[in-house]
């Protein structure tokens, strides 16, 4: 399974489930957490190579935009001092540079379109890792509530509000905290991850202006 498609995973679990209806809560949290740890940073190390991938082609585009302004004032010298062969070839490296700079813009604008879908799926994992770590606090809350509750129950017929309170206002807060943190994330539709529809569509629009431009360039020659 791909890197996104466990992140979109982990985004969809169901937190409350997990301490409501299984055995050991705490440990399956734990587990959860340390893969979702292990996803993110994953997720961040792609990310810092995705944007580096597009400054770098952008930087490309820019050196060949460069070198078809050089190449074109060469072009226009050479055709005032009369040498036309020289102006042609000349005018060719403006061409293969000006075919050069649209394609590696155009590579950079699909890896930004990469890159933005990966920025917003590290944002939602961050948020359900924020999440999850709220939940695991909730479970040994009540974990600790229960203890106490027996503890006392032991020693008399009674439950020492003293003992009990605290912690079931921590729990309540815990329980706000994550019932807020459902809200924000939502399903998976309503974290702001695409619809793989609308990236499948927009990769093979960019793959088909490539294709029309590579079949523009053989007939041209």
């Amino acid at each position: 399974m791909g890197l996104l498609e466990r992140i979109k995973n982990a985004v969809r679990t169901n937190l409350s489930e997990i301490a409501d209806r299984f055995e050991e809560p705490e440990a399956r949290l734990d587990q959860l957490i340390a893969r979702m740890e292990t996803d993110l940073d994953d997720a961040r190390l792609e990310l810092g190579a995705a944007l580096r991938e597009v400054e770098s082609l952008r930087s490309e585009a820019e050196t060949a935009g460069d070198a078809a302004t050089d190449y074109e004032a060469k072009a226009r010298l050479a055709l005032a001092q009369g040498d036309e062969d020289l102006a042609r070839e000349a005018l060719r490296r403006v061409e293969n540079q000006v075919e050069r700079r649209e394609c590696l813009l155009r590579e950079a604008s699909l890896q930004d379109t990469t890159t933005s879908m990966l920025r917003r799926h590290v944002v939602a994992l961050e948020r359900k890792l924020d999440q999850a770590r709220r939940q695991r606090e909730m479970v040994v809350a009540r974990q600790r509530l229960a203890e106490a509750q027996r503890a006392v129950s032991r020693r008399t017929t009674w439950v020492d509000s003293e003992v009990s309170a605290p912690l079931q206002e921590q729990i309540d807060e815990l329980d706000a905290a994550t019932r807020a943190g459902d809200e924000i994330l939502g399903d998976a539709t309503d974290l702001g991850l695409p619809s793989e529809d609308k990236v499948e569509a927009r990769l093979e629009a960019l793959r088909r202006e490539l294709d029309a431009d590579a079949k523009r360039q053989r007939r041209e020659e």
